[in-house]
């Protein structure tokens, strides 16, 4: 897979992400730290990637990193 761009350094702005190789998904289906209808962001080559039963590592709203299956997301 690609490196995507340290959201670090793009200073998790939302524009930047999306034009960085992040997509925003909803969460369908809460786990600890987020709940239903959280929007967060993954890379969009892992997404693409990566199995229904697979995990994803995600960027919440409040900048922190957590790891969800990616089942539980949906792109609106």
């Amino acid at each position: 897979m690609e490196s995507p761009a340290n959201p670090e350094i793009l200073k998790y702005d939302p524009k930047k992400m999306k034009k960085n190789g992040y997509i925003e998904v909803t969460v369908k289906i809460p786990v600890t730290g987020v709940k239903k209808g959280d929007k967060v962001f993954v890379t969009a080559t892992e997404f693409g990637q990566i199995p229904n039963d697979g995990m994803l590592s995600c960027i919440t709203a409040d900048k922190k990193e957590i790891i969800i299956p990616k089942k539980n997301l949906t792109i609106d």
